[in-house]
């Protein structure tokens, strides 16, 4: 990770517009990473999922990360917006609760 980067996102934690949620395995680095991004008082947005390695994938990581980022944010009274262009993703979410409410598009120079 880009040390200004890493910078940023501790800054964004500190500061409440942001929070990480990690899973480690056998005391080693994190292989799961899930991070909030946009954090407003009635709302958050997933910024970020990532695995360190993709032979831990389908042990249900990505699942139980998320649900406890839900279960926290709608304990603090937020809801919670994601966008998704990965099926297998989209799938989780599903199960979660999520529902799609539509599609979306970037412009890039």
């Amino acid at each position: 990770m880009n040390p200004a980067t890493f910078e940023q996102i501790k800054q964004d934690v500190s500061l409440g517009r942001s929070r990480i949620y990690y899973i480690e395995e056998d005391g080693n680095n994190s292989i799961f990473l899930l991070e909030t991004g946009a954090e407003l008082p009635d709302m958050a947005m997933v910024f970020e999922c990532m695995y360190n390695a993709l032979n831990i994938r389908s042990r249900g990581y990505a699942t139980m990360c998320m649900k406890r980022l839900c279960t926290d944010l709608i304990k603090e009274g937020k809801s919670l917006c994601l966008f998704c262009d990965n099926p297998k993703a989209a799938s989780i979410y599903r199960k979660i609760g999520f529902q799609q409410i539509g599609t979306w598009m970037t412009l890039g120079l």
